[in-house]
């Protein structure tokens, strides 16, 4: 039903990798800086960052130091998100990708001692399914109420990058124009990206058209083809094969499964 992470420090198995949860999670961050790719925008990792990132939903963590990133996150299931809104904020909608709030100190500190309070509570169940409530809520009305989509652009060249291909997934992306639109050497950009990333640019577009190709089967009425043109892959037979190494599945096989299981 509930299970947190608490003040989790530095590199975990996940770090520089696409992932995604079986459960809607709530992170905070403590301390570091870095961004978040998710939903085809970059949301800046800071101290006081507070975001909500959906069940099913890849993201992306990129810290810049990553012994320095601090965060706690209490992941919750689905079905017990959507109770609590149905009574606390039936209007509300956390279905979205991620939603983004950025804090201020004092929020900072009470947002902090929420998930102390949780973390306290761990080996108590009365108390720690007592305390995961009001926790919850307090932070939907955090997340409610200072969310914002209004980000400043990327400074770094790695965030500038991934931006510019978040931007251009469905087109043909050429590494010297991206070089160029950023004002950098194509060797400084591929070696930056690598070391930042631990992927490369055309590995790292890759796997971002294969989760946007996955996202289309599993929500829009398109055919095979049409996913494989709005992806931005060069051809059907190409889309087909790569989609198979990454998911053991064709396109069709990956569509038919997930209708079969109601996802």
């Amino acid at each position: 039903m509930y299970r947190i992470i608490y003040k989790q420090k530095s590199k975990d198995h996940l770090y520089k990798v696409w992932h995604t949860n079986d459960e809607d999670m709530i992170l905070f961050v403590h301390s570091g800086d870095g961004s978040i790719v998710c939903n085809e925008k970059i949301y800046p990792i800071k101290p006081g960052t507070l975001c909500f990132i959906g069940a099913g939903k890849y993201h992306y963590s990129m810290p810049n130091i990553p012994e320095d990133y601090i965060r706690s996150k209490l992941f919750i299931s689905p079905y017990h998100i959507k109770n609590l809104l149905s009574v606390i904020a039936p209007e509300n909608n956390l279905e979205k990708t991620l939603i983004f709030a950025q804090l201020d100190d004092e929020q900072q500190r009470e947002v902090s001692m929420l998930f102390e309070a949780i973390k306290s509570a761990e080996h108590n169940n009365y108390l720690y399914n007592l305390n995961i409530s009001s926790v919850c809520v307090k932070l939907i009305y955090f997340l409610n109420k200072f969310s914002t989509d209004k980000l400043n652009p990327p400074s770094g060249i790695v965030e500038k990058a991934v931006e510019y291909i978040n931007n251009n997934i469905t087109c043909d992306i050429d590494i010297e124009k991206l070089s160029k639109e950023i004002h950098i050497s194509k060797y400084h950009l591929c070696r930056q990206f690598k070391e930042k990333t631990g992927t490369t640019i055309m590995e790292y577009i890759l796997k971002t058209r294969i989760i946007l190709a996955k996202n289309m089967l599993l929500k829009e009425n398109l055919s095979i083809s049409q996913v494989s043109a709005l992806c931005g892959f060069s051809s059907l037979s190409y889309f087909c094969r790569v989609f198979k190494i990454n998911t053991g599945k064709s396109p069709l096989q990956f569509k038919k499964t997930c209708h079969k299981n109601g996802l």
